[in-house]
């Protein structure tokens, strides 16, 4: 039997809450020194609405709010990470803050007319279409002054923004690394 690995929240209201992975090898959650860095480079998110693309077990989100997040909502397609995005929801008792998408990043991304204040993509690294894909994207669902957070592998190169984003930077860690983007 395999055994049930964990992830801990990092900062915010619920640090150090345990939340649960997702089970197999086809969900790479980002990891708490990686997610340290992202929220350390963002800055304050209080009020802010978040959306969580490729969610996996949903710890950006579930991170944001604990930060002082308004509101988030998760777009994950596959089953399992939606089961486990759930529970760690319900576990926090955070459904009410929380909307949760079954569906394809792109294709929410081209369908929604909401608006979001900080997008976290974590797209599979080796699918350098689909971070090109929410680079080009994302640019009409970020409010003014939102920030993209892209993660990626850090042999690869940012994207080239698109449709009003500016690339702000990178920051490289080990086999991984983020890359920020603004819409001026």
């Amino acid at each position: 039997m395999a055994h049930r690995r964990e992830l801990r929240i990092t900062g915010g209201e619920f640090r150090g809450q345990r939340m649960a992975m997702v089970r197999g090898l086809n969900t790479r959650p980002t990891s708490s020194l990686i997610r340290e860095a992202m929220f350390s480079m963002v800055g304050k998110i209080d009020g802010q609405k978040i959306l969580d693309l490729y969610a996996g077990t949903g710890m950006l989100a579930i991170e944001a709010l604990s930060r002082g997040a308004k509101d988030v909502t998760l777009v994950e397609i596959a089953s399992g990470a939606i089961r486990t995005i759930n529970s760690n929801l319900l576990k926090l008792n955070l459904n009410g803050k929380s909307c949760v998408v079954r569906q394809k990043s792109a294709n929410f991304l081209q369908n929604t007319a909401e608006r979001f204040d900080l997008i976290f993509a974590d797209p599979p690294y080796r699918a350098l279409e689909e971070c090109e894909s929410v680079v080009r994207l994302s640019a009409k669902v970020l409010t003014v002054g939102g920030i993209l957070v892209l993660e990626h592998r850090s042999r690869m190169i940012a994207p080239d923004p698109e449709g009003g984003l500016t690339f702000l930077k990178t920051r490289i860690h080990g086999d991984s690394a983020f890359s920020l983007y603004g819409n001026e």
